[in-house]
């Protein structure tokens, strides 16, 4: 099986999100008779999906792909000009949650590409949701896996003691709510002073950001309400073996539940604040337990297995 993926998502270019989209890639190849071409679409702003139309095109001329992965809404706009090529697009968050994206990926894709999405509060949103399947982003659980804390601290450069809350988002995505992290921070300050916060640049690498993780006693997802496919920082954060905090977003109740952590309830911002502070003070007690690490679904190797499968699934 010859498979196209076209996507503006790559190290580089998006290094968080770019490097999801390179695992799903490799793990593809990995998968047997399986041969895997990426297409990356140039260009800024929106403009590069319908300037790549004919990059696009001439790949699937060169290439003749069995069938074409669109990974990232809008990507399948650049797919316009194919003809008689199977296709699928995979739906990551910001393609679905946003209403006026969504419906120009919807009226791009029409009812000939298959939906694949990240998590199946997307695939709720969806207009015709009957017709799509949900395949979760996956976790390299070689590189994500739990670690000891005191090794990783001092890999990082960080004392070995004291508690450490991480930030599950990119300060400067504005839709992680960096300011209600900070809110919840203050709060944990006052019961625990020493209390250090952890953050991602979106720049390290997955060896850096599973360091981080391993070195935090809790990680923390304060996003806004409606945003959120299916959070690679929590999947990774269990994989590790470490407790997350989260606010209830996407598919986070799929995977945090027990000791691996707290979905805490919507409720008035200040309220909402208390809450989550009360649930990471929880997690900080010297008498929790940190969880044991199980394979789940979201294994990287396990999904480039159904996904494999979803892309059969179209040529046959």
């Amino acid at each position: 099986m010859r498979v196209l993926v076209v996507t503006s998502l790559w190290p580089g270019k998006d290094s968080y999100a770019g490097r999801q989209v390179q695992s799903l890639c490799e793990g593809l190849s990995r998968q047997e008779d399986c041969q895997v071409e990426v297409h990356l679409l140039h260009g800024r702003g929106d403009s590069k999906f319908f300037t790549g139309m004919w990059g696009v095109r001439a790949s699937v001329r060169r290439y003749r792909p069995d069938v074409i992965l669109a990974v990232y809404g809008p990507s399948v706009i650049a797919c316009s000009l194919v003809r008689n090529v199977p296709t699928a697009v995979y739906l990551l968050g910001s393609d679905v949650n946003r209403p006026q994206v969504r419906r120009v990926v919807a009226l791009f894709a029409g009812r000939s590409v298959l939906p694949v999405f990240v998590s199946d509060s997307l695939r709720q949103r969806w207009p015709h949701p009957h017709r799509g399947v949900v395949a979760p982003n996956g976790v390299d659980r070689r590189v994500f896996r739990p670690a000891s804390k005191a090794s990783a601290r001092a890999g990082l450069g960080l004392p070995p003691t004291g508690s450490c809350v991480m930030f599950g988002g990119v300060r400067s995505v504005v839709t992680k709510n960096y300011p209600r992290f900070d809110a919840v921070l203050q709060r944990v300050l006052e019961s625990v002073p020493s209390t250090q916060s952890l953050e991602l640049t979106g720049q390290q690498s997955p060896g850096e950001v599973a360091a981080l993780i391993q070195s935090a006693d809790v990680v923390l997802l304060t996003s806004n309400r409606g945003t959120e496919g299916s959070p690679t920082i929590v999947k990774e954060s269990v994989a590790c073996g470490v407790p997350v905090v989260t606010v209830d977003v996407g598919d986070v109740g799929r995977w945090v539940w027990g000791e691996s952590g707290t979905v805490v309830p919507w409720a008035a911002e200040e309220a909402l604040v208390l809450d989550l502070a009360g649930a990471v003070l929880t997690q900080l007690s010297p008498s929790v337990d940190q969880p044991e690490y199980t394979a789940r679904e979201f294994d990287s190797e396990t999904v480039a297995q159904q996904f494999a499968e979803v892309l059969r699934g179209r040529i046959r």
